[in-house]
């Protein structure tokens, strides 16, 4: 079965994490960027915030709430942790390969 991220994260009790393509304008190049959908309700739209972005007492409570009480040094480290556990859960969701439009 496919798995896709929540329509609605008011409803959900732990994170979601999307693997998104990501463009560099100054370059034109493509990137993948992690992002996190957190639980809970919000004013507008929760699109995710990039992994990096977020304090790292947020990203200590996603990991709490995933089951992982260690500490880590840098942010880093903690979204390469929080995305293994969302791996190991089924809830992160990696888009297909990007493929360019050949004109």
């Amino acid at each position: 079965s496919r798995i896709m991220r929540p329509v609605n994260m008011a409803q959900e009790k732990m994170a979601w994490g999307v693997v998104i393509p990501n463009l560099d304008k100054k370059s034109g190049m493509y990137s993948n960027v992690f992002k996190i959908l957190t639980a809970g309700s919000s004013a507008g739209t929760k699109t995710g915030i990039v992994c990096s972005s977020l304090q790292k007492q947020a990203q200590d409570k996603i990991l709490n709430d995933l089951g992982n009480t260690d500490k880590y040094s840098t942010k880093t480290e903690y979204c390469h942790n929080i995305a293994l556990q969302l791996m190991r859960i089924n809830r992160l969701s990696i888009n297909p390969e990007w493929k360019p439009k050949i004109v």
